[in-house]
């Protein structure tokens, strides 16, 4: 949520995020090329999808199930 009300979620919070922290210009200087929104959205669902699955956390939880 922005000064002026106006609300990013996902790859688009972290580029403005990015766009307002001085040390992280790097990511939204990327993120400013055409495509790279499309790839940095793809990028983020596919990581938010499996957040459950980090550190190893359902390869065991596999190894259960058989």
């Amino acid at each position: 949520l922005t000064d002026a009300g106006k609300i990013f979620g996902g790859a688009d919070a972290a580029v403005e995020i990015a766009r307002r922290t001085w040390w992280t210009w790097q990511l939204f200087a990327l993120a400013q090329f055409p495509g790279a929104m499309i790839l940095a959205r793809f990028i983020y669902r596919r990581i938010a999808a499996n957040r459950h699955c980090l550190n190893g956390i359902c390869r065991i939880q596999e190894k259960g199930k058989i």
